[in-house]
C-alpha cells in the first residue's frame, strides 16, 4: 500500500483530499499532512512516504525548494506537484526535480485517482524486479537521467552524454531506460522537446525561435517532427491556438 503525504497551505484543500478520495480502494493510505514546507520536511524525514503531493506556493519554503530539500532524505519518494498557475518555468523546474506530473488547481478527485494509478504502476515495476538495492539504484539513475534531459534538452544530448553523466555504460543505460520508461531514449527526448515546443508556441513565441529553443537547428526538421507528434504543424497550432 502506498504511504502518502499531502502538503498544502490551504487546510480545506488538504482536508478535502483526505476525505473525498477513497485512498484504500486505490491502494494508498495518507500517513500525514502538512501546511508548510518546513513542517512537511520534518514529516517526510519521519515517515519516508512512497508518494508526496505538494503545492508549489507556500509560505517560507515553497514547493520546489521543499522538493529539493527532501531528495537526500527520501530519494525514492514519488512526487506530484500542484499549483493554481500554469507557469511553464515552474513546470520545467519541477520536471528537473523528478516530479511525475504537474497538476493544475482546482485538483479534482479523478486527477488524484489518476495520479495514484500512475504511482502504483511505478511501485509495481520495482516490486516485480525484486525491489532490492540494485533496482533502487537503477530507479535513481533513471530519475537522474530525466533531470539531466530536462536541463539539457535544448542541446545535442546523445545517449552517450547522458550515460556518462550518470556513470553508466551507454548500452546498458539504453536497455535500462527503455525497460523503465517503456519507450526508447530517442523517442522520449523527442516527445519531451515537442511538448515544450507546444507550450512555447501556445505562449505566443515565434516558430523559428521555438525551433532553436528546443534544440533544432533545422526549422524544416523541427516542423516535420512536430507534425508527426501532433498531426499539426507549428504554424497551424499558432493559428488555431489548440490541438484537436
Amino acid at each position: 500500500m502506498l504511504r502518502v503525504v499531502i502538503v498544502d497551505d490551504e487546510p480545506l484543500m488538504v482536508e478535502g483530499m483526505v476525505q473525498m478520495v477513497d485512498w484504500e480502494v486505490k491502494g494508498a493510505k495518507v500517513v500525514g499532512t502538512a501546511h508548510s514546507g518546513d513542517e512537511a520536511l520534518a514529516l517526510v524525514e519521519k515517515e519516508k512516504p512512497d508518494l508526496i503531493f505538494t503545492d508549489i506556493e507556500m509560505p517560507g519554503m515553497d514547493g520546489l525548494d521543499f522538493l529539493e530539500a527532501i531528495k537526500p532524505i527520501s530519494p525514492d519518494s514519488l512526487l506530484f506537484l500542484f499549483s493554481a498557475h500554469t507557469d511553464f518555468h515552474y513546470a520545467k523546474r519541477a520536471l528537473k526535480l523528478g516530479v511525475l506530473d504537474y497538476l493544475v488547481k482546482p485538483v479534482t478527485v479523478p486527477m488524484i485517482e489518476d495520479a495514484l494509478d500512475r504511482a502504483l504502476v511505478q511501485e509495481r515495476k520495482l516490486e516485480q524486479k525484486g525491489g532490492g538495492r540494485p533496482e533502487k539504484a537503477n530507479h535513481r539513475a533513471i530519475r537522474k537521467a530525466l533531470a539531466f534531459i530536462a536541463e539539457r534538452y535544448n542541446h545535442d544530448i546523445t545517449i552517450e552524454h547522458v550515460a556518462e553523466h550518470i556513470g553508466m555504460n551507454a548500452s546498458y543505460f539504453s536497455t535500462l531506460f527503455k525497460k523503465e520508461m517503456g519507450v526508447s531514449y530517442i523517442k522520449y527526448v523527442t516527445k519531451y522537446r515537442m511538448e515544450i515546443a507546444r507550450q512555447l508556441l501556445l505562449m505566443g513565441e515565434k516558430v523559428m525561435d521555438v525551433s532553436e529553443k528546443v534544440g533544432y537547428q533545422s526549422y524544416r526538421h523541427f516542423s516535420e517532427t512536430f507534425k508527426k507528434q501532433y498531426q499539426i504543424t507549428p504554424s497551424e497550432l499558432k493559428t488555431k491556438g489548440r490541438i484537436e
